[in-house]
């Protein structure tokens, strides 16, 4: 049951993490 609640919560974490993925991926290029 306890899935079923944080499931809401990691699809947050995954949108935060794929706006962060995208900058951190441009930071190596940058560089």
């Amino acid at each position: 049951m306890v899935i079923i609640e944080t499931l809401p919560l990691l699809r947050q974490q995954i949108r935060r993490w794929r706006q962060e993925g995208k900058r951190v991926a441009l930071v190596p290029t940058m560089g």
